[in-house]
């Protein structure tokens, strides 16, 4: 209930900006579109993600703040801020990081017959590296919308002896596969989007999670600058016992 009363709010609150606003190619809460920005652009989003198991053994709450920049309409930068807290059996840990993006849109689906785009993101944090790129695949029909992203990433941690204070490494591989799809409902103001996503985690060649997402998206539109608001849902589909929840709200300038 109080997750649907923000919705709504935050919904409400769009529809009175002024119609300057215009939001960027951005329709789910995981996945990425091949478009960036415009040139001289600046979007900054704040981002929620919560993740929790039904035996209240494990959750995880996630914040980002992003702030891209677009260095040209093909290439565009982007800052992350990051703070992660964990709850797994009693146990409380946190973490914060700094990560950078660059996203090269080689191809844009509005013109184009398939959009496409490359993602390289590289995260530094006090206890560990981390290295994620995308191969962005999308394509446009009337007012429906496929999306796919390929993920591969690779995390180096860091732990210290307490006794001896020595380092070691330790490195773990994951892939993900995110896919969605979306139907754009066109009215005057707002924009409004109704899909669904999925996402896909792999280690060690098996499949850990599989979350089957509902997605909204409701955005104001103009000629200048933009807002949006989106939000999911999901069900793991392996553990059957896993749910997480993202909300981004973004300002386009």
């Amino acid at each position: 209930m109080r997750r649907l009363r923000l919705i709504i709010a935050a919904t409400a609150l769009l529809g009175i900006m002024p119609e300057i606003l215009q939001a960027q190619d951005r329709f789910f809460a995981y996945s990425y579109s091949s478009p960036n920005i415009p040139m001289g652009g600046v979007d900054i989003e704040p981002w929620i993600t919560y993740y929790w198991n039904s035996s209240g053994t494990k959750r995880i709450y996630y914040q980002r703040l992003e702030v891209e920049y677009g260095i040209t309409n093909w290439v565009q930068s982007s800052f992350y801020f990051n703070y992660k807290q964990k709850f797994i059996n009693g146990v409380v840990k946190t973490s914060t990081s700094f990560s950078h993006a660059l996203k090269f849109s080689l191809s844009n689906p509005s013109i184009r017959l398939v959009g496409f785009a490359f993602y390289f993101e590289y995260y530094l944090g006090s206890t560990f590296t981390e290295l994620e790129t995308r191969i962005i695949l999308d394509k446009w029909w009337g007012n429906n919308k496929l999306v796919v992203n390929l993920i591969p990433e690779i995390e180096w941690v860091y732990t210290g002896s307490p006794i001896t204070g020595e380092v070691t490494t330790s490195k773990k591989e994951e892939f993900r596969i995110e896919y969605d799809y979306t139907h754009i409902v066109r009215l005057k103001k707002p924009l409004l989007s109704i899909g669904l996503e999925g996402v896909m985690s792999y280690e060690k060649r098996e499949c850990q999670n599989s979350f089957v997402c509902p997605s909204l998206l409701c955005a104001t539109t103009g000629p200048r600058a933009g807002a949006f608001i989106t939000s999911t849902i999901g069900y793991d589909l392996i553990t059957r016992s896993a749910y997480q929840l993202r909300f981004i709200l973004g300002v386009t300038f």
